[in-house]
């Protein structure tokens, strides 16, 4: 078990790393795909296994897919990420040493003696239950209003990518459907004879 452990941390850490080194935006799609699926493989070491087909259902099956298709219908050039890449070296190692900080100070905080941590645990928040019944407790009793947010934020977001796919041409052939509705049956069906 610490073996699998090692193993799917190691090659998660090297498929994350692979994703921001990459020059080939396709190949930073796939590392991106191998990190999810095993981080994936992670959850369910620590018996996770609705997160985990979470997980591989909605990333690395639909945004990963995505991101690889729009990728490969952009057909980015290489050569002009690369140029780009050195202008944001600063700006990035300052961003990499606040998260580093950040996420120091988070695993680091459970082993602190001199400050206990007053805040509670989620999983002191719930029953002793399944995986599924311990997030929908989560989400429908402590987590509603950024739930519902989320819906409306995530609706919005599929009606701009709608009105932008739809765009104003006149070729765009539109539905009129007071039109529709308004015709006689007598033009609206023809005899065939």
């Amino acid at each position: 078990m610490e073996f699998l452990f090692l193993l799917f941390k190691t090659l998660a850490l090297f498929s994350a790393i692979g994703v921001v080194t990459t020059r080939n935006p396709i190949h930073s799609v796939l590392f991106l795909i191998s990190t999810f699926l095993n981080v994936s493989a992670l959850l369910v070491l620590f018996r996770m296994e609705f997160m985990a087909l979470t997980y591989i259902v909605v990333y690395v099956g639909a945004i990963a897919v995505l991101f690889l298709f729009v990728i490969m219908m952009l057909d980015i050039r290489v050569a002009e990420i690369t140029s780009l890449a050195y202008n944001y070296l600063l700006i990035s190692a300052l961003i990499l040493t606040i998260i580093g900080t950040q996420f120091t100070n988070l695993f680091l905080e459970p082993f602190s003696t001199t400050f206990p941590s007053t805040k509670p645990r989620v999983i002191d928040l719930v029953d002793p239950l399944s995986n599924i019944i311990i997030i929908g407790q989560f989400i429908y009793l402590y987590a509603v209003v950024p739930f519902i947010m989320l819906g409306f934020i995530l609706l919005i977001v599929m009606l701009g990518a709608i009105m932008i796919t739809m765009g104003h041409d006149e070729e765009n052939r539109r539905q009129n459907t007071f039109e529709q509705s308004d015709r006689l049956l007598g033009n609206a069906v023809r005899r065939a004879l």
